[in-house]
């Protein structure tokens, strides 16, 4: 919903879904967002019930965890969270980020850092990032996507395994540099004010 024009949503999109609901042919309503400050923008102004969940991505991972911040607030609402993309798009993968992803060099570098730890202990660093993911009770719904069913399988082993903890907290160290530095899209209204270094912060400003 960055990307749209929230009087738009809030008097035509939302209202429109509702009437949906109402007649049975939707059983819940979400919205989703990459800026945080896009969902106190929306269910501060609609009542209860309208909108049932949230979709946020990027915002829950080994390292950033912004979304905790929001939690209270949306429990408040009666919204239900969904955390998508645990393992940021690709950062915290063996591949490393894609061409077209649009975090900061800070945070390529810092999470390849966290890669290469995990790389030189023997461990895929995609089982602690779906277990740190996966621990937090007050998010209802982890999301994953993937190009391949194997990785769904080993995911899911991941999930139920036991995490360790030393690992964990290790690995939360070597991201501590980079913690909660992110990057947002969208409309400039809507888009979160950015963590990270300055050259980031401007480059944002300008783009």
């Amino acid at each position: 919903i960055e990307f749209a024009d929230h009087n738009q949503i809030l008097n035509e999109t939302l209202p429109t879904l509702h009437r949906l609901k109402q007649k049975g042919l939707a059983r819940f309503v979400g919205i989703t967002g990459l800026p945080l400050r896009v969902f106190p923008s929306v269910l501060d102004k609609v009542g209860p019930s309208i909108v049932d969940t949230i979709l946020s991505f990027c915002h829950y991972e080994l390292n950033d965890d912004s979304l905790l911040g929001l939690i209270p607030y949306l429990t408040e609402k009666g919204v239900g969270v969904i955390n998508a993309s645990p393992t940021g798009m690709g950062l915290l993968t063996p591949q490393g980020a894609p061409a077209w992803h649009p975090a900061s060099k800070a945070i390529i570098d810092g999470c390849r850092r966290a890669v290469e730890y995990c790389q030189k202990r023997g461990i895929d660093i995609v089982k602690p990032a779906i277990q740190f993911a996966c621990s937090q009770p007050d998010i209802a719904t982890t999301l994953v996507s993937t190009a391949r069913s194997s990785n769904i399988r080993d995911n899911i082993a991941y999930a139920e395994e036991q995490v360790d903890e030393s690992l964990l907290t290790e690995l939360l160290d070597v991201l501590k540099p980079i913690h909660n530095f992110n990057f947002t899209r969208g409309r400039l209204e809507h888009r979160d004010l950015l963590l990270g270094p300055a050259d980031q912060v401007n480059d944002s400003a300008n783009s």
